[in-house]
């Protein structure tokens, strides 16, 4: 199905004749509900989703669901949609974010017995037709653990998009969305953080994920991983690196990075310079009440896991150390203040003492300004 708007009143005649002779079709105009009811009939044609009420039947609105970002179900009677957000977060341009559906379980004579709520049945129906992808996807990375947001999630990619589903969530996400890609490996050199940053972000209810954060294990392996690549998508530049893989083995974190790095053509962003006192590449610290690692990188900050904030320098005004005099031996931490050019400060608290050292030598190499040089001293 395709659609046209943005004609004008005067322009119905003119369409009407041009069908009429070219393809002997009758071009009619149709009538929206107007009465302002919210109950009524879903209808599904092709991807659009029809809301049609009264006894005629008569459609209020339609949804095209290739505008759907997300579908899950709050409630066994209720099924929320949630959309592409497709204007820039920092705008001022109001758009329809999300849209609730109420679904009481109640049977039909026409209904087929399936074992399964109509709740469930519109869910999957959504599902189905929310993106343009159809079949197998190219690979499927199953019980990932993500910090944010928060649970266990398969990966199924496609040419185009890649679904992250859940237990209770299902996110359709198109690589032209992902800006960035990370790879954080953790202190205990066990475990390792890989976040993709979206632009825009997700949504789950009212709160907003710019950044997925992948908690994974450095020595867990995969094996003869399949790929399902057909001859067309081979042939895409971005699909153009995996030609004659058939399979993907070794460790699961190298095979994740090989398969986004050829899907969104972004490069992944690791550590190179710095190192802790300990030779990690992160340091222990808080931001607000909560613990995590941040990372300093060769043109920006990633404090991870929670709120993960990325912090390019670029943003960057100024930064400052407190509490870190070293002719006070009382203090075993000091605290690292980054001012953005925003008028926003983010404080990370508790950093070891030790960790002083690195940080500034880091901070001086990148020429980033320090507020209060003349306070401090090594």
């Amino acid at each position: 199905m395709h659609k046209f708007n943005g004609f004008r009143p005067t322009d119905f005649e003119q369409l009407k004749n041009f069908f009429l002779t070219n393809f002997k079709t009758q071009l009619k105009i149709e009538d929206l509900a107007s009465q302002g009811w919210n109950w009524g009939k879903v209808s599904f044609k092709g991807n659009n989703l029809s809301f049609l009420v009264g006894e005629q039947k008569q459609r209020a609105f339609e949804i095209p669901l290739g505008d759907v970002a997300q579908c899950t179900m709050p409630s066994k009677d209720e099924v929320a949609l949630e959309f592409h957000d497709f204007t820039s977060t920092s705008g001022d341009v109001e758009s329809l974010v999300e849209m609730r559906f109420y679904i009481p379980n109640v049977k039909d004579k026409d209904d087929d017995d399936l074992g399964k709520s109509k709740a469930s049945l519109f869910l999957e129906r959504v599902l189905d037709k929310a993106e343009v992808v159809s079949g197998k996807g190219i690979v499927t990375f199953e019980k990932l653990t993500v910090l944010t947001p928060r649970g266990r999630y398969n990966i199924e990619m496609f040419p185009s998009i890649m679904r992250l589903h859940g237990k209770s969530n299902d996110f359709k996400i198109k690589y032209t969305s992902i800006v960035r890609l990370f790879h954080l490996p953790k202190p205990d050199k066990q475990h390792t953080f890989f976040v993709i940053s979206i632009e825009p972000p997700i949504r789950q209810g009212h709160t907003i994920y710019p950044h997925l954060v992948f908690h994974l294990k450095e020595d867990e392996k995969v094996e003869n991983l399949e790929l399902n690549l057909s001859s067309a998508d081979i042939k895409k530049d971005r699909l153009s690196t995996l030609k004659g893989l058939g399979t993907l083995s070794g460790p699961r974190i190298q095979v994740i990075s090989t398969m986004f790095k050829a899907l969104t053509d972004k490069k992944i962003t690791m550590p190179k310079s710095f190192r802790s006192d300990s030779g990690h590449t992160s340091v222990k610290c808080s931001l607000k009440t909560f613990e995590g690692h941040l990372f300093p990188l060769e043109s920006s900050f990633f404090f991870v896991h929670k709120p993960p904030t990325h912090i390019r320098f670029e943003e960057i005004k100024d930064v400052e150390f407190a509490r870190v005099r070293m002719d006070n031996e009382v203090n075993r931490t000091f605290d690292f203040d980054i001012n953005l050019k925003s008028g926003t400060t983010l404080t990370f608290t508790s950093i070891n003492r030790k960790e002083y050292s690195p940080i500034f030598n880091f901070i001086m190499k990148k020429g980033l300004p320090v507020k209060n040089l003349s306070l401090i001293h090594i």
